[in-house]
């Protein structure tokens, strides 16, 4: 029987999507990304999905380090370690002693459009002025940084103009350029609080300023920022990709952990707690709810009593 043209062109077509992959079906192959160890990847066609896929990792302390674009699924079994968990209440009971008058509320999220100069500058304007940073001028610029750096600040005593730097990466996400740029004005927030690094242990105090940004309200910005999904589309191949990215020195877990007991020792609502938290932030709270553990930390936050160092 003779075949029309368009039964030759779908025939053609159904070859070359199986050639790559098939209906529903893919094949793994082994995915390299910056900063992140060899995963491994499934491929399927545009009617299925792309999820990069990683061992779980133990959190470690002081773990993180500035994750730049990677992937990474699922965490450990352990949802937090306890050393970590111990340093993270460690932290929150220094910023008490040293930045407790501080707390102004919960500062919601907000759009914001990163190639935008002005939209940038009200959203500087809106989170310094949620700290307490009036006065000071903050120059957000964007370029290219060192591999593993998602941004720069540059600190000096009796500075009026503040410049930022973040890369590429962080301007291209939204969500991530708020949770970035709140991470860089906690490093303001405690160098005029005379809150410098310790030591050697630079990741430790890293640590402290994700902490500080909760700590000052600024959880939702970290929780919607540090952890999504981006869909890359391949049309010559009829491929779909969906990446998880994650950032932060912190896990979105402890982001979480660490929004939950601020809300616990300010008696913030739970439903103000969640309200405009993305799907992953929301999944990070409920592990946090769940774990008997975090659970027993969570009803003595407002015990947690203040402490003359976080080392």
């Amino acid at each position: 029987m003779k075949r029309t043209r368009f039964e030759t062109s779908m025939r053609f077509v159904f070859r070359m999507v199986t050639a790559a992959g098939g209906f529903g079906k893919g094949d793994a192959r082994p995915a390299r990304h910056a900063g992140v160890a060899p995963t491994r990847t499934w491929q399927g066609t545009r009617h299925g999905m792309c999820v990069t896929l990683r061992r779980p990792v133990p959190i470690g302390v002081p773990g993180g380090g500035w994750r730049g674009e990677g992937g990474r699924w699922g965490v450990s079994r352990a949802l937090l370690d306890r050393e970590r968990l111990r340093f993270l209440v460690r932290c929150i009971g220094f910023l008490r002693q040293a930045l407790d008058d501080r707390w102004v509320g919960v500062l919601e999220p907000f759009a914001v459009h990163p190639l935008d100069s002005g939209d940038v500058d009200r959203a500087v304007h809106r989170m310094v002025s949620h700290v307490g940073l009036q006065g000071l001028r903050f120059e957000v610029s964007f370029g290219r940084l060192d591999p593993g750096k998602g941004a720069v600040i540059e600190l000096q005593r009796g500075q009026a103009r503040v410049p930022i730097r973040l890369s590429g990466t962080a301007a291209s996400f939204p969500p991530t350029f708020l949770a970035v740029l709140a991470h860089e004005l906690c490093h303001k927030v405690l160098f005029d609080h005379e809150i410098v690094l310790q030591g050697a242990d630079l990741e430790s105090y890293e640590v402290l300023t994700e902490v500080t940004a909760v700590f000052l309200g600024m959880g939702k910005l970290l929780l919607n920022g540090y952890e999504f999904v981006v869909t890359e589309h391949d049309w010559t191949r009829l491929l779909a990709t969906r990446r998880l990215l994650r950032f932060g020195y912190v896990s979105v877990d402890e982001v979480a952990f660490t929004h939950a007991m601020m809300c616990r020792m300010r008696s913030v609502p739970e439903v103000e707690s969640q309200r405009g938290l993305s799907r992953f932030a929301l999944a990070a709270l409920a592990r946090v709810a769940s774990d008997p553990v975090l659970r027993s930390h969570l009803a003595r936050a407002h015990r947690i009593a203040p402490r003359a160092s976080y080392l």
